[in-house]
């Protein structure tokens, strides 16, 4: 709630506070119902509202001069260029230690192993893994992001591939080269 009491005239605020606050849930399964109780963080899933918070919560997402950040909605992606893979890699792992933290200072939890790392270049270099909270990143050849299937060559072939076979999978991207 502070981010949106910073971000918002008084009035908005008080109107979230009082849309996020005494929530509370019961979970019911055949005969056994458990106790009630509050939920003390999160939005309605599916709620008109949840965009505009989830966007006003991540507004102050660290960015930096040698990298590209694209979000939306949940999903994020980070580009790192360079000729040189050690300096793309440097400047890209630099970036996701400044978000390590903001994700500490704002207790938001990230699955590390589904997010990726996909090269893309043609050429046969190596580049160096990277680290998220200390779990390092899966690599992969092919990730897909806002619907489109983005393979390390940058051909179409995956993409065409898995739209015809109806494959759908939600991955968050992060890239070097």
């Amino acid at each position: 709630m502070c981010k949106i009491k910073l971000l918002l005239p008084s009035e908005y605020y008080l109107i979230f506070k009082s849309y996020l606050s005494d929530r509370y849930f019961q979970i019911k399964h055949g005969e056994a119902t458990s106790t009630i109780k509050q939920i003390t963080s999160g939005v309605p899933q599916g709620s008109v509202f949840g965009p505009l918070l989830y966007l006003l919560y991540t507004s102050d997402i660290p960015t930096t001069p040698t990298t590209y950040i694209g979000t939306f909605a949940d999903d994020t992606v980070i580009l790192s260029r360079h000729y040189d893979p050690q300096i793309a890699t440097d400047r890209l792992q630099e970036h996701l230690n400044l978000i390590q933290k903001w994700l500490q200072d704002w207790r938001i939890k990230v699955n590390e192993t589904k997010s990726t790392q996909v090269i893309y270049t043609l050429r046969r270099a190596v580049s160096p893994r990277v680290y998220l909270n200390n779990i390092d990143i899966p690599r992969a050849n092919v990730a897909k992001y806002l619907g489109l299937h983005l393979e390390s060559k940058l051909t179409w072939k995956v993409h065409i591939k898995k739209e015809g076979d109806g494959h759908k999978t939600k991955t968050n991207v992060l890239v070097s080269w």
